[in-house]
């Protein structure tokens, strides 16, 4: 489950806890239930259907839920239910089949269902939504044409809701994997009748629904975040009842903040302070589950050639590279 994931999916990590119930936050909440950390720019959107940057994405899987989510117990990163209870495919794995879990319901009470999954799917592949992120279930039955307009009408897209209630996807080639790809925040689910209602303005706290373990409360822009926990959520509750997350676009400012007392946590560090900060006791390494990449246009010379290609990436040193960024990174 994901509780405080906000921090988890990072790959460095500076995390101090000490107080007393009579002390308070910046935002009036008691500092023994507050986890405070750095948000080192303003989350440019929380609508998950059209959101790419990685802050924005830290938000969103503390207030959503897909539905499966990954197994950070698990070697090899294996799936685990979330909003869909169980699946099931076709021997050929062309088929998928997802059971929703019952009574999970959203922050206003509705009840979620297979519908918000496919109304999520629809306006995510929709020309007019103009994700960047739609290609993640473009191996559904005709997804793609419809994303590119060359088919106008949604049902002939590999995808409905049966009279079980279920959600039935059709794919266009085997893909084993398929479950895997609905952890992606693109895929959550999403109620169209909050965005009717609210237009571009339903990402806002007093408009805003979710099902994750942190309802969102207050969106003070280029100020902070801050997240209750959510009560009523399906899974494991979260053991911290709030967070607030300091916007805070110099890095060093943030650190400065950390060392007087005032976050508990930061997800990066200036580079040249790892070395240093690594001889402390709140320095602690994690894991992120990222690839960074240097692309070529391959569309000018000598890069159209692929030799080319080749010779300029073997004479890269990767691990020179990664031991200059010190952050721990592994080449490969």
């Amino acid at each position: 489950m994901k509780k405080i994931s906000l921090i988890l999916s990072l790959s460095v990590l500076v995390f101090t806890l000490g107080c007393t119930k009579k002390e308070k936050s910046g935002y009036g909440l008691p500092l023994d239930q507050t986890f405070r950390m750095h948000f080192p720019t303003e989350p440019p959107t929380l609508d998950w259907n059209k959101a790419t940057d990685t802050t924005s994405s830290l938000v969103q899987d503390n207030i959503m839920d897909g539905l499966v989510d990954y197994d950070y117990n698990d070697p090899e990163l294996g799936t685990v239910p979330a909003l869909a209870e169980s699946w099931e495919s076709s021997k050929d794995q062309k088929k998928w089949t997802f059971t929703m879990r019952k009574g999970v319901k959203w922050s206003d009470g509705v009840e979620f269902t297979a519908q918000h999954v496919f109304d999520s799917w629809e306006r995510l592949l929709n020309p007019a939504t103009a994700s960047e992120y739609s290609y993640f279930i473009f191996n559904i039955k005709n997804a793609k044409a419809y994303n590119e307009g060359k088919i106008k009408d949604f049902s002939e897209v590999g995808l409905k809701v049966n009279e079980s209630g279920q959600l039935v996807v059709e794919l266009e080639r085997s893909q084993s994997f398929f479950p895997a790809t609905l952890s992606h925040s693109s895929t959550f689910p999403i109620r169209i009748d909050v965005i009717k209602k609210h237009g571009d303005n339903w990402t806002e706290p007093e408009n805003l629904v979710t099902l994750g373990a942190y309802n969102l409360t207050k969106w003070d822009h280029d100020k902070a975040l801050v997240f209750e926990r959510n009560e009523s959520y399906w899974g494991e509750k979260a053991k911290t009842k709030y967070i607030v997350g300091y916007i805070i676009n110099e890095i060093s400012t943030a650190l400065n903040m950390f060392q007087t007392d005032k976050l508990d946590a930061m997800r990066e560090v200036p580079s040249l302070e790892v070395p240093k900060l690594k001889k402390t006791k709140q320095f602690y390494p994690i894991p992120q589950l990222a690839i960074y990449y240097l692309g070529f246009n391959t569309t000018i010379k000598p890069l159209d050639n692929k030799l080319v290609r080749k010779a300029i990436a073997q004479a890269i040193d990767r691990k020179a590279i990664t031991d200059m960024l010190a952050g721990g990174q592994v080449p490969i």
